[in-house]
């Protein structure tokens, strides 16, 4: 299974650590979408400890105009 949506981008943040930016996320898809790394992780990798953060913002529309 996919642990991330199709429309979100991740990227290497520092050797251990990554970031992934979930545009128009609300806080049910930054939960559901943790879970799902963390399980993917814990599939692969049995003993290894694996931590989410989520930090939710909004974005001001007018810079995008």
């Amino acid at each position: 299974g996919q642990s991330v949506r199709s429309g979100d981008v991740y990227a290497r943040y520092s050797a251990s650590q990554f970031i992934i930016l979930l545009p128009a996320a609300n806080y049910e898809n930054c939960t559901a979408i943790s879970s799902r790394i963390i399980k993917s992780f814990q599939a692969y990798r049995p003993k290894l400890n694996v931590s989410v953060s989520c930090m939710l913002d909004e974005l001001d529309p007018l810079m995008f105009e």
